[in-house]
């Protein structure tokens, strides 16, 4: 291959892999919006004291975080619930009871019935966005549709973790019941 085509072709590895880390990026920065867009619709029960504004909204992130930096940037100054927003990387499983919101990775794969055990009756809202969670019992489950971000919602998991889910995000998302669509 001659220096002009390997340049040429260098140029399109570089541009493509730019391209691909944009893309991936704004998909989560969507999702990371996304985040306290649900909190708006979603309440949570007195129990846990989510209406005590000395106390952080906190969002934690279990597995390996593909938002990056992403959340500290966007709820550095958002509130959730009039609450300022603490981002907690899971280390330990005891921490997840600290959570008001849990993102399980996909990374997390072969845990995932142990954290929802962990979570099935507390007040965590879970949220991921590998195929096939929210038959597991995972709440809210991102994925995306002709290039955009939706979501698939798993209610009956949501009542048993002592969560309402207001109709305004219940008509927005696809609904799963028993492992299948409804």
């Amino acid at each position: 291959m001659n220096k002009k085509r390997m340049r040429l072709f260098a140029l399109f590895i570089v541009s493509w892999l730019v391209v691909n880390l944009y893309a991936q990026t704004s998909e989560y920065e969507l999702k990371a919006v996304y985040l306290e867009r649900f909190t708006r619709f979603v309440d949570w029960p007195e129990e846990s004291s989510i209406s005590d504004t000395t106390k952080p909204f906190i969002i934690g992130i279990i597995g390996k975080n593909p938002y990056g930096k992403c959340l500290e940037r966007i709820y550095e100054k958002q509130k959730i619930k009039n609450k300022a927003v603490e981002i907690l990387p899971i280390q330990n499983l005891t921490d997840i009871s600290k959570c008001h919101i849990l993102f399980i990775s996909k990374s997390e794969k072969r845990h995932l019935e142990k954290i929802i055990n962990i979570t099935r009756s507390s007040p965590i809202l879970t949220i991921a966005d590998t195929k096939g969670f929210c038959e597991k019992n995972v709440h809210i489950n991102f994925y995306l549709d002709a290039d955009k971000v939706r979501f698939e919602i798993n209610n009956e998991a949501v009542k048993k973790a002592g969560l309402y889910m207001k109709y305004q995000l219940l008509e927005r998302g696809k609904i799963i019941k028993y492992g299948k669509d409804k």
